[in-house]
């Protein structure tokens, strides 16, 4: 399956660094970032922000 992934400027370039750093592809690094924060459980992810079409409609 493949999926798309928006990162900040600032993500960007630490994972280009990350991966040129240990000389693997950006898709391996963040690939292996997910793999070993998904084996944690869930009580290691954040509870995703709310939208901004939810936010914004939330006090209408």
């Amino acid at each position: 399956m493949a999926v798309t992934l928006r990162l900040t400027d600032d993500e960007t370039e630490a994972l280009r660094r990350r991966a040129e750093r240990e000389s693997r592809s950006m898709q391996e690094v963040a690939r292996q970032a997910i793999r070993a924060r998904s084996s944690t459980g869930t009580s290691g992810w954040r509870s995703p922000a709310p939208s901004r079409s939810s936010a914004s409609t939330a006090g209408a």
